[in-house]
């Protein structure tokens, strides 16, 4: 609704400068995710001769105190939403980025937390939007279809190295 009172334009340089700026950042974090993978590696190699591996949080944004980590969150989710629905873009798109840069959370954690977030948002858009549409039949096809290659995408990033699915996220946007 909002979205209709701005010029056209504006929504898709803004929307080009989100896919540009969550490209960087998923760059950024692949970098970084890289760079830890080597020094883990390393680390457990200095260990065989008697040195102590340092350790790794990889989750630095969380230890700030509950209140202000809720905060974030709130403020984090409210950005998400507000642009997501003004441009139209998944919130894949906005969501995984986010929460690499703003809560440092690593790749995997973030992307099974989109998905969650993806799922809740579209139920509620099929519930808010469809429900004066009609016929749900493509909308539940595509849901069917979405959740079964989820699962599926979700296993093989299992095996994959957090800096290598940043990598992908980056090159996709």
């Amino acid at each position: 609704a909002l979205a209709q009172y701005i010029n056209p334009t504006i929504l898709l340089g803004g929307l080009v400068v989100l896919l540009l700026g969550g490209a960087v950042t998923m760059l950024r974090s692949a970098l970084g995710e890289h760079s830890r993978a080597e020094t883990r590696a390393m680390a457990s190699v200095e260990m065989a001769g008697g040195a102590v591996a340092p350790a790794f949080g990889g989750g630095a944004g969380w230890t700030a105190s509950t209140g202000s980590r809720r905060l974030r969150v709130v403020a984090l989710a409210s950005s998400v939403g507000l642009v997501t629905g003004l441009l139209g873009v998944g919130a894949g798109f906005v969501v995984v980025p986010a929460l690499v840069s703003a809560m440092r959370l690593p790749i995997k954690k973030a992307t099974a937390t989109a998905l969650v977030v993806i799922v809740m948002n579209s139920a509620v858009a099929a519930a808010v939007r469809h429900g004066s549409q009609g016929g749900l039949e493509i909308t539940v096809a595509l849901a069917a279809a979405s959740a079964t290659f989820a699962v599926i995408g979700a296993l093989v990033s299992r095996r994959l190295p957090g800096w290598l699915l940043s990598t992908a996220f980056a090159v996709l946007m």
